[in-house]
């Protein structure tokens, strides 16, 4: 317990330099920068592996701190990838030269951040207390469970990598071509994404399926444990597809500035079927299969939501915000006027898919959480 708050308490140092890194990040991504993020990221983890052994055994003058030097490490690592994303973006926007307009306070561009960011900060918060219910009733069952869902969700972790990157692509994606008014663009991007997310996913299902003693003896080699993580992975596994599609899908959502449908649909699928059937089949003569299939329903309900409500087109209704001196227009919308001025360069906006055709993002979607 010692420990566990000395970590706590120099790990929360790092929440502001976290928030930094991730608000520039996305300030990257918006511009179609994915690699610059992905580079500061590297280095950072380079950094906290060296500091790790320094900090936790220490060396010279650096005394040896234990569990708190693993959080230092960390700490230290992520504000230097925060320096590092910072100083990119001021870089490339010209900031220095703009301090007046910097330091000015934008009323009308808080109420925006606050009103798109708001719902995605309580959808996290969902999900935190969703996973701390979720984990009470895995202790239940033993360390040996525990342990094994650890191992399990390690390899849940890397699976769902390829899917939330391209999720993180499309939001991008998404807004550049919602602001440059080429919704029409948008229903090529979530087929191909989802289809190849899909497709990556499934074929990590197979594997999943096929060999999980392989991948869970991979972190441990206690038997008992092992045969946990088996079960573990059986069942989350089935799940990686429909994750995939559902991160693809609000990806949409998250482009277009439409993040309180998100917010619902967590609260759906967690708090009213996730958490209500792992609490129920839990105690059922299922055991621990019973979180587990509870645990993989998430997905599949978040999916269909998620599809659902990206059919109904109601994400293309949200404004786009403007420049300043410019007006808000429909994203699907060719408004005219000062618009038409826009240059092809600005209209154009270049995407790595083909994107021929004309129909509107509702067009030939094909069916497709993490909580």
């Amino acid at each position: 317990m010692e420990d566990a708050a000395a970590y706590l308490g120099v790990y929360t140092i790092g929440f502001l330099p976290m928030l930094v890194y991730n608000v520039t990040s996305s300030v990257l991504r918006g511009l179609g920068d994915s690699v610059s993020p992905m580079k500061f990221l590297g280095y950072a983890t380079v950094l906290n592996i060296v500091l790790d052994p320094l900090m936790i055994f220490g060396l010279g003058p650096i005394p040896a701190m234990g569990v708190a030097g693993t959080a230092w490490a960390t700490v230290i690592s992520q504000a230097f990838s925060a320096i590092l994303a910072l100083g990119h973006v001021v870089k490339r926007s010209g900031l220095v030269s703009e301090l007046r307009q910097l330091i000015r306070f934008d009323w009308e561009l808080t109420r925006l951040t606050v009103k798109i960011g708001l719902p995605a900060g309580a959808q996290q918060t969902l999900v935190s207390l969703g996973q701390m219910v979720i984990m009470s009733t895995i202790n239940k069952f033993g360390s040996i469970v525990v342990a094994g869902s650890a191992a399990g969700g390690r390899i849940e972790q890397y699976a769902f990598m390829p899917a939330m990157s391209l999720g993180l692509a499309v939001t991008a994606l998404t807004g550049q071509n919602l602001g440059a008014g080429r919704s029409d663009r948008v229903s090529q991007i979530v087929k191909w994404s989802v289809l190849i997310s899909c497709s990556t996913s499934a074929v990590l299902t197979i594997v999943a399926q096929a060999i999980p003693g392989v991948l869970i003896s991979i972190f441990t080699k206690d038997s008992e444990v092992i045969t946990a993580g088996v079960t573990y992975l059986r069942w989350i596994s089935l799940g990686f597809v429909p994750f995939s599609a559902m991160f693809a899908l609000n990806g949409v959502l998250r482009g277009a500035g439409d993040t309180l449908p998100s917010f619902f649909m967590t609260l759906a699928s967690l708090w009213l079927v996730r958490i209500p059937l792992v609490t129920v089949l839990s105690k059922t003569s299922l055991g621990v299969r019973g979180v587990w299939m509870g645990t993989v329903t998430g997905p599949f309900v978040s999916m269909a939501l998620s599809y659902v409500y990206y059919r109904s087109g109601r994400w293309k209704t949200k404004a786009v915000v403007s420049g300043p001196g410019e007006e808000e227009d429909s994203p699907g919308l060719d408004a005219g006027g000062e618009n038409d001025a826009l240059n092809e360069t600005e209209r154009e906006v270049p995407i790595l898919l083909n994107a021929e055709g004309s129909g509107s993002a509702c067009d030939e979607e094909p069916s497709c959480e993490s909580d």
